[in-house]
């Protein structure tokens, strides 16, 4: 019965060693995640328009992880408009 004891406190003892290295080799990364930039390209600041027009624009996701998911437009008092 002591010889089991003994393994099994040596088999605890390598697990706890084993982990413990093992969490301290794992490097945590900070996630940051910048805002998205959004341009139009057309119609250009100050052109006036009187007809319909298409607009222009890009998308730009800085992280570059793919976290830009949606852009959504809004023309004065319409509700949000997925483009």
């Amino acid at each position: 019965m002591k010889n089991m004891n003994k393994k099994i406190f040596l088999v605890l003892i390598i697990i706890l060693t084993s982990s413990f290295l093992i969490s301290g080799c794992i490097e945590e990364k900070s996630i940051i995640n910048n805002k998205p930039s959004v341009t139009i390209t057309y119609p250009i600041d100050g052109m006036n328009i009187f007809n319909l027009i298409n607009i222009s624009g890009n998308a730009f996701d800085p992280d570059d992880n793919n976290s830009l998911v949606k852009v959504q437009v809004k023309i004065d008092e319409s509700n949000w408009i997925r483009i």
